[in-house]
C-alpha cells in the first residue's frame, strides 16, 4: 500500500508540477517488521530455506529490495534520477526470537 503510494506521488509531481518544483518523499517502509507478511509467491522463492522464520526474513528482505528497485526504476524514467537525492536507511537490526540474524552485532550494540 506504501509503495503504491510512491509511486502515485512520484507520477503526480512529474506530470503536474513545473520541472524546478523540489519534492520532499519519505518512505519508511515496514517490510521487515510486523506484520511479517509478504506475497506468497516471494515466500516460495524462499521455500529451499529450512527454518520457517529465517525463510519468511529472506523473503521480506527480497521483497523490500525489489520495492526499492521500483522506485529507483521509477524515478529513472519519470526522468528525475539525476536531481534526485536517495537515502537509504536502516534501524537497529532485526528482532532475533523472530528469525532475524544480526550478527556480529550483539542484539544490544
Amino acid at each position: 500500500m506504501f509503495y503504491n503510494r510512491v509511486v502515485t506521488v512520484l507520477n503526480q509531481h512529474a506530470t503536474t508540477a513545473p520541472p524546478e518544483t523540489p519534492l520532499f518523499l519519505f518512505w519508511s517502509t515496514h517490510a521487515c517488521h510486523g506484520p511479517l507478511e509478504v506475497p506468497q509467491a516471494t515466500l516460495n522463492q524462499f521455500s529451499f530455506v529450512a527454518d520457517r522464520r529465517a525463510q519468511l526474513y529472506a523473503a521480506l528482505t527480497h521483497y523490500l529490495d525489489t520495492m526499492v528497485e521500483s522506485v529507483v526504476a521509477e524515478l529513472q524514467r519519470l526522468h528525475m534520477w539525476n536531481d534526485t537525492i536517495f537515502i537509504f536507511s536502516s534501524d537497529n537490526g532485526g528482532e532475533i526470537d523472530a528469525g532475524s540474524n544480526n550478527w556480529p552485532l550483539s542484539e544490544y550494540t
